[in-house]
């Protein structure tokens, strides 16, 4: 069993970075892979993060055998802890 325990999707080529990480599970026998959005700025706005979180959330749905998500959150960002309630209670 191989995990990739750190992988991401960059905001700017989200469905191609989807897409390779597919192609790289097949070819190299990865059973998990560990996804966070990303996004180019060193400090995302709170709807960039939220709007990444979400891409990453999709991806295991569609993927749920193999994609595991982590959340991004930011203590500068008003609304993390509604984003961690969301991320644990709505998404899991």
């Amino acid at each position: 069993m191989i995990y990739d325990i750190h992988t991401h999707l960059m905001a700017e080529k989200c469905q191609k970075d989807k897409e390779d990480l597919l192609r790289a599970a097949d070819v190299y026998g990865i059973s998990k892979l560990f996804v966070s959005g990303l996004n180019s700025l060193p400090n995302p706005t709170e709807e960039m993060a939220d709007e990444m979180n979400r891409e990453v959330w999709t991806f295991h749905r569609e993927h749920p055998e193999l994609v595991e998500g982590y959340v991004y959150l930011s203590p500068e960002h008003p609304g993390a802890v509604t984003m961690f309630r969301r991320a644990v209670e709505d998404w899991g």
